[in-house]
């Protein structure tokens, strides 16, 4: 980091101010540079995916409910076909 100072009489407070923030600023230690909108649309597709997985395995339990609907179904009518082959006739 670099710092200018005033080395008039009157900027004396400022430069102290200056020179006391430039001492906080070099204790901190920061990782690698990331921007915020990277993350952010990671998230967003990390968000994204799940509800994709989300909404396949809805998917798929509705058509297996579909599925176990129409069996049910063909089989009333087998019974009701065999119903009526197998009532006298008038």
């Amino acid at each position: 980091m670099f710092v200018q100072l005033n080395p008039e009489a009157i900027s004396y407070t400022e430069s102290l101010s200056t020179l006391k923030f430039a001492e906080r600023v070099s204790g901190v230690e920061l990782g690698a540079a990331r921007s915020s909108k990277e993350t952010k649309e990671g998230n967003d597709v990390k968000e994204l995916m799940e509800q994709v997985a989300s909404l396949k395995d809805t998917i798929g339990k509705k058509d297996e409910e579909i599925s176990r609907l129409q069996q049910l179904k063909n089989g009333e009518k087998r019974a009701v076909a065999t119903r009526y082959q197998n009532s006298p006739s008038i």
